[in-house]
């Protein structure tokens, strides 16, 4: 998705995809090549070793207005590829490369747009498919083009999926609307102290639930009353 964000719970949806989700592309991808879940990784590492220009494959998408996206026919061109090309010995890496190259290519033209047609200069990335080298790479690369810097991008680790998204909000919330409200709610010491830890060490997997269970409890002390 590309999503307009003024602040916390401040969203705006500009663009999504109309199918398959950039993630499950890359799954999808990689499972028809017989490489491994998840698939994004497993399809960025055959990439290193291939070319990305053996296979034009489309940009789905990129001829017509809007900032929606559509994979499925990224897909298809791909399972055509393997299934009609004959073998070599670099074929699945070239193919992976080559897919890449599309999909990297259709995301960073879509954001191009989204800046050009919103005026914002700042672009985050977020979700799995932004750990990805080539399109972090590329990325920076169309913004010095453009004279712009896309920063704000969360740590490589928070590139895992949404849950950094959702768990910042829940934290957000919980330390801004709820606990002040019930200071003397029935929270445990660990919980608590996260109110003042900055977000990025928070929101770790256990933190994150910790955080929520922070709201919850809160919450609940609310409705007793």
């Amino acid at each position: 998705q590309l999503m307009r964000v003024d602040g916390i719970g401040r969203y705006a949806l500009l663009g999504e995809s109309i199918d398959d989700a950039a993630g499950e592309a890359f799954d999808k991808v990689a499972k028809m090549l017989g490489l491994n879940y998840p698939g994004g990784p497993a399809v960025a590492r055959m990439a290193l070793d291939g070319r990305d220009d053996a296979f034009k494959f489309p940009r789905p998408m990129l001829d017509r207005p809007g900032l929606d996206f559509s994979f499925s026919g990224l897909k298809t061109a791909v399972l055509t590829a393997r299934q009609q090309t004959a073998d070599y010995p670099n074929k699945t890496a070239d193919i992976c490369a080559s897919f890449e190259a599309a999909a990297v290519d259709t995301l960073i033209r879509k954001c191009i747009r989204a800046l050009q047609e919103t005026g914002l200069k700042r672009l985050v990335l977020a979700g799995g498919v932004s750990a990805n080298k080539r399109l972090r790479a590329d990325l920076a690369e169309a913004g010095r083009a453009r004279d712009e810097a896309f920063s704000g991008q969360p740590r490589q680790a928070f590139h895992m999926d949404t849950n950094y998204r959702n768990a910042r909000e829940i934290f957000d919330y919980a330390r801004d609307v709820i606990l002040p409200l019930v200071p003397d709610a029935d929270i445990p010491n660990a919980v608590r102290a996260t109110d003042v830890e900055p977000v990025d060490r928070v929101v770790d997997g256990s933190g994150a639930g910790a955080v929520a269970a922070a709201a919850a409890a809160a919450a609940a002390q609310l409705l007793r009353g």
